[in-house]
């Protein structure tokens, strides 16, 4: 080594003083012109030769540099991404812990509703207690209320703690709840509603599989949550519809008054959204997206006033919601006409056959049923 090299890489002995002692960049520079002039050893350089010798020490220099750089980046991004994935692992584990509630809702065969028959409730291990359609429960101070369609009544007592109620409708019918703390909620054909038979003292707690509308009781010190597969929804006082059928692509939160809170919930990956009055929330299960919008509130709800309102919507959805209604299979023998999409007003008070001619061409289709089976078919 060039015995000037190494008293620049060394210093100057026996002085301590800080200004003396040698940079980083200067022990990059001075160990580069090191290993290059002990390359080219004691041979005369010329001109042309000295500036290219200058130029690989300043490359040279530079890249050990880059790559120091590099390393501590790396570093920096390593630790970064640990405390992400630790974060990651935590928010997972927060919000994948599926509550008794949902739990239980996920229990109840689809085949079940699919199947038809009266809606029913059952309050924790008990025979369920049949309903009869457009019939409405009503919990009050530990008495369970049933009103059925032509206004009778019928009374059971409630008084036990700790156990879950059960709502389920089946496809071709709708019922309307009021829960324990006032709270009303209308269910959609094909959904289930579970919910403690007493909310506890600092939150209330629900489960849903299916479509409801909500009126949430004002109780700020108490709010209220709905739990779906994909979604946890927390309000205060509100008023909203909620679809969150497990065989549609979306769920939806459509909110009508007040204001709500969405988070994760299962497998779902989005940030939490605050949702104000006539804003729209979808989430889309085959892209784990969540969309929010402005438009079209209105035809999420017209199901509570038996009407379908479509915008746009591909036939495939609407014939989905139709065998929910009616409590029927449609079969569609037609070419490429399910990615159609539609637009309009269904009047879900007429008959089947009638709401399917009014989508469909009827010089071109034809409706035929035997049964609970539709099939609509081509000319």
């Amino acid at each position: 080594m060039d015995k000037r090299a190494e008293d620049y890489l060394d210093g100057p002995s026996g002085n301590d003083d800080k200004k003396n002692t040698p940079t980083d960049k200067q022990e990059r520079i001075a160990r580069a012109i090191v290993e290059l002039v002990s390359s080219v050893k004691s041979r005369q350089l010329g001109r042309p030769e000295s500036i290219e010798l200058w130029n690989r020490i300043q490359e040279r220099s530079w890249r050990k540099a880059r790559q120091r750089t590099i390393r501590r980046k790396i570093g920096l991004w390593s630790a970064a991404a640990s405390v992400i994935a630790a974060a990651g692992l935590f928010y997972y584990r927060y919000d994948s812990n599926d509550t008794e509630l949902m739990a239980l809702a996920s229990r109840v065969p689809t085949t079940k509703l699919t199947q038809g028959g009266p809606p029913s409730l059952a309050i924790g291990a008990d025979t369920a207690i049949l309903l009869s359609n457009l019939s409405s429960v009503r919990f009050h101070d530990g008495t369970l209320e049933i009103t059925d369609e032509h206004g009778a009544k019928i009374q059971h007592a409630t008084t036990r703690s700790g156990e879950h109620t059960s709502v389920q409708v089946p496809y071709g019918q709708r019922t309307s709840v009021e829960l324990p703390d006032g709270t009303q909620v209308t269910l959609n054909a094909g959904s289930v509603l579970i919910f403690p038979s007493a909310f506890a003292a600092d939150k209330r707690e629900v489960s849903l599989r299916g479509e409801g509308f909500f009126k949430v009781a004002h109780g700020k010190e108490r709010p209220f949550y709905v739990y779906t597969e994909n979604v946890r929804i927390k309000v205060l006082g509100t008023s909203f519809n909620l679809s969150a059928y497990p065989d549609d692509d979306e769920s939806g939160t459509y909110l009508v008054e007040g204001r709500v809170e969405l988070t994760p919930m299962g497998k779902a990956r989005f940030e939490p959204q605050i949702l104000e009055k006539g804003n729209l929330a979808t989430f889309d299960r085959r892209h784990g997206r969540l969309a929010l919008t402005t438009h079209g509130i209105e035809s999420h709800i017209s199901w509570t006033q038996k009407r379908l309102d479509v915008r746009s919507v591909p036939l495939s959805n609407i014939i989905r919601k139709l065998e929910r209604h009616y409590n029927l299979e449609i079969e569609l023998k037609t070419n490429g006409v399910e990615d159609e999409r539609f637009s309009g007003t269904l009047d879900l008070q007429r008959p089947v056959q009638a709401v399917l001619r009014d989508i469909l061409h009827a010089e071109s289709s034809t409706i035929k049923q035997k049964g609970r089976r539709i099939t609509v078919e081509s000319k």
